[in-house]
């Protein structure tokens, strides 16, 4: 779900503010995604999960609850996408760079 977004052209952010929201900036534009498809704390773990595996870091879990990792991500079209992880706020964002 969320590599639909990543294959977007313009898009140049993607916000998760945890359960509660989900933005995306398109051309300078801000929009909240509805409905929020990381709106339960399974789903939103299962994605934070699949971050930290694409980003070859070790996942938060209770021993160690905080994540904080930036990655490179390359969608379809070879654009670099900069993934950024806080889980200590449970923040995911995403930037686009080309």
């Amino acid at each position: 779900m969320l590599e639909d977004y990543l294959e977007r052209d313009n898009l140049s952010e993607i916000m998760i503010n945890g359960t509660r929201s989900m933005w995306i900036e398109e051309r300078g534009e801000l929009s909240q995604i509805e409905p929020h498809p990381y709106d339960t704390n399974a789903a939103l773990l299962t994605l934070i999960d699949r971050l930290a595996e694409i980003g070859n870091t070790a996942a938060p879990d209770a021993d160690n609850p905080l994540l904080d990792a930036k990655f490179i991500y390359v969608n379809k079209r070879g654009d670099r996408v900069l993934l950024r992880l806080n889980v200590a706020s449970n923040l995911v964002t995403a930037d686009q760079s080309r």
